[in-house]
């Protein structure tokens, strides 16, 4: 995270965070997308943003200098969603599927910026139905995090997938090389080996 003074005319804010009242904090996606928000809400949910917005500021900084970050618009807003009172999660991802790169750059910011009352939200994704991904891969996420009871609940609706196709090999490889968890992947393409009942989709 850095700060930056921009010229106030050429800045291009999210709809979503535009207008917000009496605002003036500045947060920049790492795209240069920008979001108006309190800085109230940012120090109750993060305790990152709270010890450095408690920091004293030197002279040559301002209230409503950007603070660059190097989550996507699409992260950012999400996580803002979760934390904001006066958005919905459900509101932003209401109809759309969501990618799994998303839930897992969540996680990331989440734990980055020490945000414990966001994660409940966050693992909650990794079984939504609009989740766009095969259950495995959703299952590999699970384990690579150290979610235990949701990749126990997935690995149930891996049994309609054919596990032993080289599309699935090739995810529980990934599974078993990145996944601090990994004993687990491991368990499911044994048990897949034994169980004689997977098919393909």
């Amino acid at each position: 995270m850095s700060s930056k003074n921009v010229d106030s005319n050429n800045l291009l804010f999210h709809p979503a965070y535009c207008d917000t009242p009496d605002a003036v904090l500045v947060l920049s996606a790492s795209n240069g997308i920008l979001f108006r928000v309190h800085s109230l809400v940012l120090k109750l949910a993060s305790n990152v943003f709270k010890t450095m917005l408690d920091l004293p500021r030197v002279s040559t900084e301002r209230e409503d200098d950007l603070i660059l970050l190097s989550e996507g618009p699409e992260t950012l807003q999400t996580l803002l969603d979760i934390i904001h009172p006066n958005q919905s999660l459900s509101g932003t991802l209401d109809g759309i599927k969501i990618p799994l790169t998303l839930v897992d750059s969540l996680w990331v910011a989440v734990v980055k910026y020490e945000i414990p009352g966001a994660m409940p939200a966050v693992r909650s994704l990794i079984q939504s139905p609009s989740l766009d991904c095969y259950p495995i891969e959703a299952y590999g996420l699970a384990c690579h995090h150290g979610w235990r009871e949701e990749a126990t609940a997935i690995s149930t609706r891996t049994l309609q997938y054919d596990l032993r196709s080289s599309e699935s090999q090739r995810h529980l490889e990934t599974i078993l090389k990145s996944s601090p968890h990994a004993s687990r992947a491991s368990q499911l393409s044994q048990r897949c080996s034994h169980c004689g009942i997977c098919h393909s989709a």
